[in-house]
């Protein structure tokens, strides 16, 4: 069927293209089919198991952002060992990363959000507060969706109060931004972040939204 067919021609670039960039893609397309909710639960585990495979091929930081969606994929398949095996392997490349690269915070932060669906509330919080310090490495732009990635982080594990903390920090650095454009992105980046943690907003961070909204206006 396709499936096979999409497996086999990814399966070619693995035996075809050692190089880093294109284990990427490899890795991507493979955890791509892996996710397919369509698709026989058996052929989903093959290219699951490939794409933990070709994920040891990936350069850097990248290969933990690999290694824990694939963690996150075997959750899904209801295989917790795996999912925790490819988190290991994971946190011991980020903690191997120096502090002031730029996406070891965000790194962390989805670690532990993973390791928080897995049942593991203490492993998450310990990478949390590992992370939020790490931010003032991140470049100015990011620095708003740095820290609302770790209050979104914070709200998986069930930390509602550390989460609005991290957003009233989100904010603090979109407002901080000088140009208007860049300030409207970080403000939109940390909309969308709050949206997806289903945190309810307090009505003192509902007014800070409302105020930074109001001020787009100028110099916008």
């Amino acid at each position: 069927g396709e499936f096979d067919k999409a497996l086999s021609e990814v399966s070619k670039l693995e035996a075809a293209n050692p190089d880093l960039q294109q284990a990427w893609w490899r890795t991507a397309a493979l955890l791509d089919l892996a996710r397919r909710k369509s698709a026989p639960r058996e052929k989903r585990l093959e290219a699951l198991e490939k794409a933990r495979s070709s994920a040891t091929d990936i350069d850097g930081w990248k290969q933990v952002e690999a290694l824990v969606s694939i963690a996150d994929t075997f959750r899904e398949l209801e295989l917790k060992d795996r999912a925790v095996d490819s988190l290991g392997a994971a946190q011991k490349l980020v903690t191997a990363l120096p502090d002031i690269e730029t996406a070891k915070p965000a790194l962390l932060a989805n670690l532990a959000r993973v390791y928080s669906k897995l049942g593991d509330n203490d492993r998450g919080a310990q990478l949390l507060t590992q992370a939020e310090p790490l931010v003032q490495h991140a470049m100015d732009l990011s620095r708003a969706a740095v820290y609302a990635n770790i209050g979104n982080s914070w709200q998986q594990l069930g930390r509602p109060a550390d989460a609005l903390r991290l957003y009233d920090q989100a904010l603090n650095a979109a407002e901080s931004l000088v140009n208007a454009r860049p300030r409207a992105l970080s403000i939109v980046q940390v909309c969308r972040s709050l949206g997806r943690s289903g945190l309810e907003m307090s009505p003192a961070l509902r007014a800070r939204l409302d105020k930074l909204y109001s001020g787009l206006k100028a110099p916008w």
